[in-house]
């Protein structure tokens, strides 16, 4: 089970609005989201270099703007039988007037059977929730980004009618 958070200073709506706008690009490929990707560090593998495994994945996200969630699915783009998929919820919770936190909870199943989970309980331990906390990280980063440029144009338009 996976279950994360980032803390944004935005007013909920606002941040919500963006969240289900961005994850609808995402999950039809529409720019500036048409090559998303995953990536893991490759110390969180357990290799003694810096850099990172990136590997370009398919989302499709289903908004429940009610209920100020999306159900969403992630898995690679390509050879998908050597990538976990991940099975989840990500959430917009209001934390007062301008505050919220974007959270990530669900689960990941990894590829190859037994063999699989075995990597992942070993040799792979973490790599999936260090690839998901760099979504989550990411995303939060993109709700900022929209949120304020909304904001900026918005304070635009009243100093220039």
């Amino acid at each position: 089970m996976v279950e994360m958070y980032v803390a944004l200073e935005l007013e909920p709506t606002a941040a919500r609005d963006a969240t289900t706008e961005i994850l609808r690009a995402l999950g039809e490929q529409r720019e500036p989201y048409e090559r998303a990707l995953l990536s893991v560090g490759l110390r969180n593998v357990h290799l003694p270099m810096d850099g990172a495994i990136t590997v370009p994945v398919a989302a499709s996200v289903d908004p429940r703007p009610l209920r100020w969630e999306c159900a969403i699915h992630i898995e690679a783009e390509n050879h998908q039988e050597f990538f976990p998929t991940f099975e989840g919820t990500l959430t917009v919770t209001p934390n007062g007037h301008d505050a919220c936190e974007l959270w990530l909870q669900g689960s990941y199943t990894p590829p190859m059977g037994t063999f699989g989970a075995t990597l992942n309980a070993t040799v792979l331990r973490g790599a999936a929730e260090s690839s998901l906390r760099a979504f989550l990280d990411w995303l939060a980063h993109e709700v900022r980004s929209a949120v304020e440029g909304r904001q900026s144009a918005g304070f635009d338009r009243q100093m220039h009618p």
